[in-house]
């Protein structure tokens, strides 16, 4: 893996996807 300052933009799409899964697994688990 090629370590680049700027992540490209797929990669840092990737990276908002996850945190805001983690986030909504979060929030779901402390509903139930």
């Amino acid at each position: 893996m090629k370590v680049v300052s700027v992540p490209e933009p797929d990669t840092l799409a990737l990276l908002v996807l996850a945190v805001a899964g983690l986030l909504l697994g979060r929030r779901l688990k402390a509903r139930v």
